[in-house]
Order: C-alpha cells, then structure tokens, then sequence
C-alpha cells in the first residue's frame, strides 16, 4: 500500500501541524451504512507530532474488512476544543465552480480551500483552527452556499452538514478499504484559486 503525495495527510502537516505538534487531532473507524450513518464508529486520538505517513500505513492496515478510517474537524489546541474547517460536496467534479460559489466562505477564512477527489465526492479543506462557534457559523454559510431554490444545484452535501451538527464534528474519510469507494483522497493536482493565493494543492 502506498500514501500518494496528494493524500490529505501531507497537506495538514505542511500547512497546519508543522508549528503545532502539541495539537490533538480526532480520528474514527467506522462501517457505513450508507446515507451517512454508521453502524458503529471507533474514536481516538493523537497528537500531531505522531501523524506520519507511516501511522497512516500501520492504522489502514489495522482496519476490519469493513472499516474505513476518518479524520475530524473537532481538535484540541492548548486545552481548548477547535475545528479544522472542511467540506463534503455534491454534484461537481470543478474547483472553478467551487471556489466561484464558495466565495462567501472564503471571505469568511484566511487560507484558501485545499481540494480532493476522494473516490467518491469532492472534498475540500481549510487547513486551520477556528473556535466551536464560529464553526457552526460556517456549517451555517455552507448550506447557504447552495443554489437549488434559485433554479441551480446544490454544490454542499446537506446531509453531511445535519451529521456533523449532530455529532458536534465534521469528518471526512482517508482510507480506501471497502468496495463502497473507488479510490484514496487524492487531489490529483487540483488547482486551489482565490483572491490571496493560486497555488497548486499537491
């Protein structure tokens, strides 16, 4: 098995935990059931400074048959509980549509949204830490960012949105365990475009 360079996993470091080794990331096994509910889910946690690539090689080979391995906003920095920002989406394969409809998001943060194919859906990262109530602001504004009462489509997965509210984290898978996927998130080279940066997310 092998960690791609686009895995997530390399991007939160180089961008988040290289100061931060101290910071308490959350993480789940868990056996979806489809529609975004599991029929269970295994938390733990470590610190940043254990993240490697070769605790993600060592964890994805611990997973059941049916397992597949999660990474969650909710974090612990110097005591205080914080999320890392990300998104699950829907219905578009575009970082151009993305970033052209996220843009009130992105107004809202200070680093630009990291993107990824994750074999299933488009997954999207702020690679930094905000506070529990400006967290549900931003699930708030997410929703927001959908188009389909205007005649367009819904680009944010609202269901994944209800799930995080409801376990007070969001989260987004890393592994590719089960034939319910296609794939490992990868950004396969996705260019991550805004106002302050343009810069490739690999």
């Amino acid at each position: 098995m092998i960690i791609e360079e686009g895995h997530p996993i390399h991007s939160l470091r180089a961008q988040l935990l290289v100061d931060k080794p101290d910071l308490i990331l959350e993480f789940s096994k868990y056996i979806h059931l489809g529609n975004g509910k599991t029929r269970s889910r295994e938390i733990f946690h470590i610190t940043a400074s254990e993240l490697t690539e070769q605790w993600l090689l060592e964890n994805l080979l611990l997973l059941d048959d049916e397992q597949e391995l999660a990474f969650h906003s909710r974090v612990e920095y110097n005591s205080n509980v914080c999320h890392i920002p990300m998104v699950d989406f829907v219905n578009t394969t575009s970082d151009l549509e993305v970033n052209a409809l996220l843009k009130p998001i992105n107004d809202m943060l200070s680093k630009d949204i990291w993107l990824c194919h994750s074999g299933q859906s488009l997954h999207g990262y702020y690679f930094e830490l905000v506070d529990n109530e400006f967290w549900l602001n931003y699930l708030a504004n997410l929703l927001l960012c959908n188009q389909s009462e205007n005649g367009g489509k819904d680009i944010v997965d609202q269901r994944w949105i209800a799930h995080s509210l409801e376990h007070r984290y969001s989260a987004l898978r890393w592994s590719h365990n089960t034939n319910r996927y296609h794939s490992m998130p990868s950004s396969y080279g996705i260019r991550v475009i805004s106002g302050r940066h343009d810069f490739n997310a690999s």
